[in-house]
């Protein structure tokens, strides 16, 4: 009897995380767990055939993708600003759809916390390249830090 998806067996013939392949073109059977090289996460095969597309982009009839999708990249940034909005360039560029910005912190030109609504901010991805940071005061410059998580 075979190890299963997480080494525990299965009986299907099929390997663990700890033991899989990277993908290349050829005959796989079902239950077959291997790396692909383009994204690096691991798929399962879902019918027992050949194939030659990388699994990545074979998930509609032959791979299906395991686990948790990887992280691809992880930016990091500080928005300072006097005025109602700041902008920061993303390099290299960020699917927006698949980015999760997070607001780490932010204070006012004091040094201090922001106490007053003016002051408080918030941030969006505005496009592939631009997370963009706002505030309804104009007086108060802030700094805004923000991380940008992007996954495969």
């Amino acid at each position: 009897m075979n190890a299963g998806l997480y080494g525990i067996p299965d009986g299907r013939g099929g390997n663990t995380l700890a033991t899989a392949d990277m993908f290349s073109p050829g005959f796989y059977a079902k239950d077959r767990i291997v790396i692909s090289p383009v994204s690096f996460q691991f798929y399962v095969k879902r019918v027992a055939g050949t194939t030659t597309a990388d699994p990545s982009a074979d998930t509609a009839v032959n791979w299906a993708p395991i686990g948790a999708t990887g992280i691809k990249s992880i930016q990091r940034g500080v928005i300072t600003f006097a005025g109602t909005s700041g902008t920061a360039t993303l390099s290299p560029a960020m699917d927006p759809n698949k980015t999760r910005l997070s607001l780490l912190g932010n204070t006012n030109n004091i040094g201090a916390n922001p106490v007053l609504g003016e002051d408080e901010v918030h941030i969006r991805i505005t496009n592939s390249t631009t997370v963009t940071a706002t505030k309804i005061g104009i007086i108060n410059t802030v700094a805004v830090s923000w991380e940008a998580l992007e996954v495969w």
